[in-house]
């Protein structure tokens, strides 16, 4: 078994990307919960056999008219076995249950395991920051390495055309 902690940004608050994250891994019973976060994107802890966390993350890779995933960070770890389904956490603070033993509606399912989880930040958010920072300096890179070759190119053909104008001009003058 493995946890899969993500980070996942784009339109993604707001739009039921939570409900079908949750539908998504109660299919593949995968345990663990997903949660907003204040900066706009979305958290989920995910345990479960690799090949099903691997069909996990590609199935909540959504984009239509309504929900719009730009990007996914993920850490990967070993799994510590302390969920009994998968949930949609509405809090933004600390979930605390006082109760040892669990009820009738989480055995089902239907609530969080009785714990304390904190709020999901972490410093995989610094690192997804850091991440974005470098892909938006590897992007302007990029952008400016085809604007040079297109001006390389550019110049080169003026290049080839000053050299054929030279060219005839010494044969008309018989240089």
């Amino acid at each position: 078994m493995h946890r899969l902690i993500a980070h996942v940004s784009g339109k993604v608050q707001a739009v039921g990307y939570r409900s079908l994250v949750v539908i998504m891994a109660r299919t593949l019973d995968i345990r663990g919960f997903v949660q907003n976060l204040p900066n706009g994107k979305v958290f989920i802890i995910a345990e479960g056999p690799r090949e099903d966390l691997a069909s996990f993350v590609k199935s909540i890779r959504i984009d239509n008219s309504r929900i719009r995933v730009e990007d996914i960070f993920i850490d990967c770890k070993d799994a510590l076995g302390e969920f009994n389904g998968f949930y949609k956490i509405d809090s933004k603070h600390a979930i605390e249950t006082l109760a040892a033993k669990p009820s009738q509606r989480q055995k089902e399912g239907l609530m969080p395991p009785r714990g304390k989880y904190l709020a999901a930040s972490s410093g995989l958010e610094k690192i997804a920051f850091e991440t974005e920072k470098v892909k938006c300096k590897l992007e302007k890179i990029v952008n400016g390495r085809e604007k040079l070759k297109v001006e390389i190119k550019s110049r080169s053909d003026e290049i080839e055309i000053d050299r054929e104008d030279a060219s005839e001009n010494r044969s008309k003058t018989g240089l």
